[in-house]
């Protein structure tokens, strides 16, 4: 499956020094000195640089975040780096005054392993990537603003890829994240993630939805899994819904039903819980859960293994 295929979402452009960084699923990372760290927010995270300057820049081309193993591919399809398992990338780059470079990231193709759906960071959380479980990545919900979040995974050679935090605002999500709505494949599996942290998503990320839907559809995809901090619907009724327009409400259900194999997970919710939203399998991750999906097993019916630290 060609994931490069399936609709982008629009890359942030930064600008650091004389340099103008467009990141895709990405953006820029905790900096380490003087040097300017990209962030990858997604498997197959790339960047398209330009030197804005008049002479010639040089300097490391510098990942974080990177799943082990992961190989750095130029523009011409040149493999010029490989991740280590620290989760960390840099390859030298020389570009010319007016000069542009491009570079995309190609994750390993490994079989089998766990995903992590986490609401907020903490030490539970820290010690997945040596507890045994073979996970290949996490996913944190928003619980955790994103610079704090960055920090605190940093060097633990689990890849985390971050929701928008609550108290994120624009700029911080564009800086950090480059867009607050994005989607990646693992596998045969797509991720779909939405910010919902307004209670609602807009015509703008509904219509990212509709394409992202179409294009899924046709991607060869077994399996969808799609991410936001808030439920669509709170278990008992007390406080506001995540999506709050009934009507936005109905046509994002019918959008996702139309997905292959599709499951929701949330956040923002007092523990763990399941429950059925419109014909929809909901799971909810506590602020104190760990839940490990397992997606190694048969695409047909999610399975979850199970959530860690739930006060049920």
């Amino acid at each position: 499956m060609l994931d490069w295929l399936l609709v982008p979402a629009v890359a942030a452009p930064l600008a650091v020094g004389g340099l103008a960084f467009e990141v895709d699923k990405g953006g820029l990372g905790p900096a380490a000195g003087n040097e300017t760290v990209l962030w990858a927010n997604a498997p197959d995270a790339s960047v398209v640089v330009r030197n804005r300057q008049n002479g010639t820049w040089t300097g490391p081309l510098r990942w974080t975040n990177v799943m082990p193993d992961s190989v750095l591919i130029s523009r011409g399809g040149v493999g010029e780096g490989t991740a280590g398992k620290s989760g960390g990338l840099s390859v030298p780059v020389a570009l010319a005054g007016g000069g542009i470079g491009a570079w995309s990231l190609r994750p390993p193709r490994s079989p089998g392993g766990k995903a992590a759906f986490v609401l907020r960071v903490g030490q539970a959380w820290r010690s997945l990537g040596s507890s045994g479980q073979a996970t290949r990545f996490a996913l944190v919900l928003g619980g955790t603003p994103s610079g704090a979040a960055m920090n605190l995974v940093r060097g633990t050679g689990l890849p985390t890829y971050l929701l928008a935090g609550l108290k994120d605002d624009a700029a911080t999500v564009r800086r950090r994240l480059g867009q607050p709505w994005q989607a990646f494949t693992w596998q045969e599996q797509r991720f779909i993630v939405l910010d919902n942290r307004a209670h609602k998503l807009g015509k703008a990320q509904f219509a990212w939805l509709e394409r992202q839907v179409v294009a899924t559809r046709t991607s060869g995809a077994r399996r969808t899994w799609v991410l936001m901090h808030h439920p669509p619907v709170i278990p008992g009724g007390r406080g506001p819904d995540g999506l709050d327009d009934r009507r936005e409400a109905r046509k994002v259900a019918r959008l996702l039903r139309g997905l292959p194999g599709p499951h929701l997970v949330v956040g923002h919710a007092g523990r763990g819980a399941r429950r059925r939203w419109s014909g929809l399998d909901v799971a909810f991750v506590g602020p104190d859960d760990i839940l490990l999906a397992d997606l190694g097993r048969p695409m047909a019916t999610p399975v979850f293994s199970g959530t860690r630290n739930s006060r049920r």
